[in-house]
């Protein structure tokens, strides 16, 4: 049921007590029909102030507590908006004080950026001759490898040489008698063409590990860089090393730089010969696992510590006597390899000999 408001209550109540009073006034003060005039005006009188004491006082009462319910909740209101201008109040210093804690810290942030800018533009510079740095290490590495090969290539150049030179002389005189034999100067003919592949294998593998490590991409196959890498070391390996290749039998290319896979594989392969104090044997493996090419190269050298293990392929570490190596071999051809997508493992026992795993991304021929 809907409340009545204030102001329709008192009048109600007003109405109700007016006209109750005039219908009961009467009969409650009963005059006689001989009643004087003075005596009936005294009595209207009296109910006049009756009626209006009463209805003051219980309008009294109604406003009074209608009002004191208003001034409860004037204070009420009052209190609430001293405490809503407080909290203003404190949220406008904690808003002022978090402003300028924000221009502090955007000042040190600007500071902190231009520090980072600076920094980024000296780790460029930094990294930028860092590359070129290392584009000179791997020519010293490429060099020191051509220096380690020179005397043997020398001597696998001069050996067919000879035999070309020698040859050639006995065919000169085999022209000159008579009657001439066939069969002489084809034998002869047979050896100066083969002494000429094997020169043109060596000058072909040198021609390769002297290329240029920048230049693009291309199709490499595998086995013939293995075989490039064993003529060239052909010097250093005959007489005391024996050579064991067990090829897969499909032809593997990865692509890649010719000149920097050499110089890999070179690196690589001439640790195994100086692990090799005497004579011993090298083990070359291919094959396909998944969609990558696993070429695995072991020797019966001297091994390595396993303390040493773990540093092997760190730049300018190397465990050999000063002046057999830089300590860039191993670490080059880690870099080289982990460029061409690749890796390079290694396993090794001190006194029984070295296992190196090299993995490519096999080039798919269809």
């Amino acid at each position: 049921m809907t409340k009545l408001k204030f102001e329709y209550r008192i009048s109600l109540a007003y109405l109700l007590i007016g006209s109750t009073w005039i219908l009961l006034s009467d009969k409650v003060i009963a005059l006689g029909p001989n009643a004087s005039a003075e005596s009936i005006s005294l009595m209207q009188t009296i109910k006049g102030w009756f009626y209006v004491i009463t209805t003051s006082l219980i309008l009294l009462f109604f406003v009074r507590k209608h009002l004191g319910r208003l001034r409860t909740a004037e204070a009420e209101l009052e209190k609430h908006k001293n405490h809503l201008t407080e909290m203003v109040q404190d949220k406008t210093r904690e808003l002022d004080a978090a402003i300028i804690q924000l221009q502090s810290t955007n000042q040190l942030l600007n500071s902190r950026n231009e520090l980072i800018d600076q920094q980024n533009r000296d780790l460029s510079k930094a990294f930028n001759e860092l590359r070129s740095t290392q584009a000179q290490l791997a020519q010293t590495d490429r060099m020191m490898a051509v220096g380690i090969l020179t005397t043997g290539i020398a001597h696998e150049l001069n050996t067919p040489l000879r035999a070309i030179e020698s040859g050639a002389i006995l065919i000169e005189q085999k022209l000159a008698e008579e009657p001439i034999i066939k069969t002489d100067i084809t034998d002869q003919l047979e050896t100066i063409t083969q002494q000429t592949k094997r020169i043109a294998t060596i000058v072909s593998g040198m021609n390769q590990l002297s290329g240029s490590s920048h230049s693009s991409f291309e199709k490499c196959s595998v086995h013939a860089i293995i075989d490039n890498c064993i003529a060239i070391l052909n010097y250093h390996i005959t007489g005391r090393i024996n050579i064991e290749t067990d090829y897969c039998g499909d032809e593997l290319l990865v692509l890649g730089n010719p000149g920097q896979l050499h110089q890999a594989l070179i690196s690589i392969l001439i640790n195994a010969v100086q692990a090799i104090d005497k004579e011993g044997t090298i083990s070359i493996q291919t094959a396909v696992k998944d969609e990558d090419i696993c070429i695995c190269i072991s020797d019966t050298g001297c091994g390595i510590d396993e303390s040493n293990l773990a540093h092997v392929m760190d730049p300018f570490y190397t465990t050999k006597e000063p002046g057999k190596g830089t300590g860039l071999g191993l670490s080059i051809s880690f870099t080289i390899l982990k460029n061409h997508q690749g890796n390079l493992k290694i396993e090794s026992n001190l006194n029984k000999g070295t296992t190196v795993i090299i993995t490519l991304p096999l080039l798919n021929q269809e």
